[in-house]
Formats: C-alpha cells, sequence, structure tokens
C-alpha cells in the first residue's frame, strides 16, 4: 500500500498511469475516475471522457468500492468484465499521511496479453512501482521525525524524552492529550522512529462503536501464517495497532478491546506455534479519569493499556510553536506561497493571546486561513480570521469595580423586569435589604416606573 504526500503525488500518479502498457485506472475515494491511460480507453471503447464519472458507470462489476471501504489490497484477481471480456485484475489503495484512503489505483491485464511481452512489461511494471513504493515510504518516515514537534518548555522536553525512550520498548503505549494535541502525529512518530518502521501502521478510530464491535468479533489469529486478521484488514506482525479516541468506547467494547488485548498477550508471549509480534497504541484526553471515577471506563482495561504513557502539552505549555508551525506550512507549500515573507509580532502577540480549543490542529487551520488570504509578503493580525482575538478589535473593559457595577444594575433591571417593578419581592430574590434597592435603583438610575 502507498502513502501520498501532496507534493510528490501528481507525479507518482501519473508516472505510474503513463507507464502502465495494459488498461489502468485511477479512482478517488469517492470512487469516482480521476484519470486512465489510452488502453483503458480502448479496452472500454469510450467515446467521450469519463473522468469524474463513478467508476460503476462504466464497469458494473467492479470491486474497487469494496477495496476503498475494506482498505485491502486486490493482486491478480480473476475477474469478468461487463462489456464480456475475461482478465486479472490488479486494485492498489493509496493512502495520504493520516492514512486514510485517498484514491485507488486498477489495472487489467486480460487472457489476450498473457504473453511473453506483456510478462516482461509486467516485470518492468513491478519494478516501477517497486521504486515508487520505496520512494513514498521514505518520504513517510520522514514526515513523522521528532524534530516535527515544536515548541519549548520542560514539559516540551519531557515528552520528547518519553518518546525517544518508548520507541525501544514493546509494551502498550497510552497517549494523553487534549483535543487537536497532536496524539496521533506523536504515535506515528513512536512507529516510525522504531525498530517496526518498516512494518505496517493500523488506526482504529473507536469513536465508530458499532464498527469496532464488528472489528474485534471478527478478529482471529490465522494458525499457517504470521498474520493478524482485524476485520477485512490485514496487519503484518511486526507492525502497530493505534486504538484512537478510547474514552468514547461504550461498555460492551471496553470488554471487547479487553479480550483482544489480552489475546494478543498471550500470542505474543506463549503461543509456539505462531510468532506473532504487535505493539498497541492508544490515545485519549484527560477525560478518561473523570469516566473512571465515575465507573463508565473499565479499571481493568485502563490498567492493561497504560504501560507506558506519554502526555503530550497544551498549546500554551509550548513556546515558540507559532513561528514554527508557520514555517513548516510555509515549507510544505513553497510554490503556492510566496518565498520572500515576514511575520509580524503582532500577529503572533494575537495567536498567545487566543484560547484555543483545538490545540495544533486548530493553530494550523488558523495559518493555512491566514496565508490563503495573505496580501504582500508579510502575515499580519489584518490577515486572521475575525473569529481570533485582533486587539484592535477587542470590546474595551473597564476596571473591576466598573464591570462589578454593570453586571449589579443589569441583575437589578432584570429582577425588578421578573417581578413587575416589585421591590420588595426584588429585595428578597437578591438577597438585599429594600433599602439598599432603593440606594442602588438611584446610584444607577435605573427606571422603574409607576
Amino acid at each position: 500500500m502507498g502513502v501520498l504526500k501532496n507534493d510528490i503525488s501528481k507525479t507518482v500518479i501519473e508516472s505510474i498511469i503513463n507507464y502502465i502498457p495494459f488498461p489502468a485506472v485511477l479512482v478517488n475515494r469517492f470512487s469516482r475516475i480521476v484519470c486512465y491511460n489510452d488502453s483503458f480507453h480502448k479496452y472500454y471503447e469510450l467515446s467521450d471522457s469519463v473522468v469524474g464519472k463513478n467508476i460503476v458507470s462504466i464497469e458494473k462489476e467492479t470491486r474497487i468500492p469494496n477495496v476503498i471501504d475494506n482498505n485491502v489490497v486486490e493482486i491478480e484477481w480473476d475477474q469478468k468484465f461487463s462489456n464480456g471480456k475475461i482478465g486479472k485484475v490488479n486494485r492498489i489503495p493509496l493512502c495520504d499521511e493520516s492514512g486514510e484512503i485517498s484514491y485507488c489505483l486498477a489495472f487489467i491485464y486480460d487472457e489476450e496479453s498473457e504473453n511473453n511481452e506483456a510478462s516482461k512489461e509486467n516485470r518492468i511494471l513491478k519494478n516501477v512501482l517497486d521504486y515508487y513504493k520505496e520512494k513514498l515510504r521514505i518520504e513517510s518516515i520522514s514526515s513523522y521525525s521528532i524534530e516535527k514537534i515544536y515548541g519549548d518548555s520542560e514539559k516540551v522536553d519531557r515528552m520528547k524524552k518519553a518518546i525517544k525512550n518508548y520507541t525501544k520498548k514493546s509494551s502498550n503505549l497510552l497517549i494523553y492529550g487534549e483535543k487537536g494535541s497532536g496524539k496521533e502525529f506523536v504515535s506515528r512518530v513512536v512507529h516510525h522512529s522504531s525498530v517496526r518502521k518498516e512494518n505496517p501502521y493500523l488506526k482504529i478510530d473507536c469513536r465508530d462503536n458499532l464498527k469496532l464491535k464488528d472489528s474485534l468479533r471478527n478478529f482471529s489469529v490465522v494458525d499457517d501464517i504470521t498474520k493478524v486478521i482485524f476485520s477485512d484488514m490485514r496487519l503484518i506482525s511486526g507492525g502497530t495497532i493505534f486504538f484512537k479516541n478510547i474514552h468514547f468506547l461504550d461498555e460492551e467494547n471496553q470488554i471487547l478491546l479487553n479480550r483482544f488485548i489480552e489475546k494478543i498477550k498471550s500470542y505474543n508471549h506463549y503461543n509456539n506455534k505462531i510468532s506473532l509480534d504487535l505493539r498497541l497504541f492508544f490515545s485519549t484526553t484527560p477525560k478518561i479519569h473523570e469516566l473512571l471515577k465515575m465507573g463508565k471506563f473499565s479499571r481493568e482495561l485502563y490498567d492493561n493499556i497504560n504501560i507506558l504513557k506519554i502526555n503530550i502539552p497544551k498549546i500554551q505549555e509550548r513556546s515558540d510553536i507559532f513561528r514554527n508551525v508557520i514555517l513548516e506550512l510555509i515549507n510544505e507549500n513553497i510554490d503556492f506561497y510566496v518565498k520572500d515573507f515576514e511575520i509580524d509580532d503582532e500577529y503572533i502577540d494575537c495567536l498567545e493571546n487566543h484560547k484555543f480549543v483545538n490545540n495544533i490542529k486548530e493553530l494550523k487551520w488558523i495559518v493555512t486561513h491566514s496565508l490563503e488570504g495573505m496580501e504582500g509578503n508579510a502575515l499580519t493580525k489584518i490577515d486572521l480570521p475575525k473569529w481570533v482575538n485582533r486587539h484592535d478589535e477587542i470590546t474595551s473593559i473597564g476596571s473591576l469595580k466598573e464591570e462589578v457595577e454593570k453586571l449589579e444594575k443589569s441583575l437589578i433591571e432584570k429582577c425588578l423586569k421578573e417581578t413587575k417593578n416589585n421591590k420588595q419581592k426584588t429585595s428578597k430574590i437578591l438577597k438585599i435589604s429594600r433599602s439598599t434597592l432603593y440606594e442602588k435603583i438611584e446610584k444607577y438610575n435605573i427606571n422603574v416606573g409607576m
């Protein structure tokens, strides 16, 4: 399975599609055709372009949607096509940096093509695919390095130290962090910095309890090969499974996941028939401690996953992070954004005073929004989204005494309105004497009517 990065995906796709000597097509995650070669055009005797159309409208018997839904590779799959022809199909899902399916590459070689020349071309094609697979693998590993974790503070140093230490371990790892703080990124850094970096990394999102339940129930170990079958996805021994957002697990899935962990543990340590080596990562927010106190999260499961722990600091606890993130986004899109630019100090000040809800994820969204709307070669506070605090647009705030008096006047007016200007009821509700109430009505010039 390949991994696509934005800056090389176009070159890789075009090179592969144009090089394939058989009918080949690239389809996006919504099963719509992105591009195809001349052989594909001739094979289906197309009269017009079919880019943008659903692949099912061209080939009713296609299995591409199944490959995309289940994230599986199909090699030399025997297929009878809707046009009456018979052949073999290779279907290869291609993932983006986050592990999500972006495209599916499919190519056909029919019975008429199975001759010496076709076999020779097929070997050449395999070499091309292997070349790009290795290139993409290297790009993927370099994307998840510890150097990409920005910020300077004691907490950041402790986190980096833990990451370096845990790359050498094989125990279960629990990653704590607020929403959007980069828990998945940290898990990938640990994986790609360890001896497992050559092996698969599988992400399971625990927010989808129904899908997770089916996956955990279907888990089994194949005795004759060292593979784990996890629902319709295959994970080769030596890889990593990352369970994301475990605080969303319902009671039934907590039991199933705990059983799954115990089963993996038994195969890792006690089964002589199978050499199964899997590492399990988990992520959660501090909310899990509340769930434990309320008895809504299994203590047994928590003890099973909380072997090693990494705490990710909040964005406010990571100094110098803002400029680093801006520079990273600029470098990733250097052809799109201006090459020589400046970052205004007021822009950074606004970010430092902003109350982030989604941490790093929100910061990257704000910076991307700013860069796309930037005029000239400098990022200024004017480029910030309107909902981010800009000092010149913040409503002026008075002294503490002034703000308290505003609140007090508002409460008295509201209470008088509710009691239809009944001062005796108002004083009882506000728990002040009637004389005090009269004084404040006069002080704030409150109109109580007749």
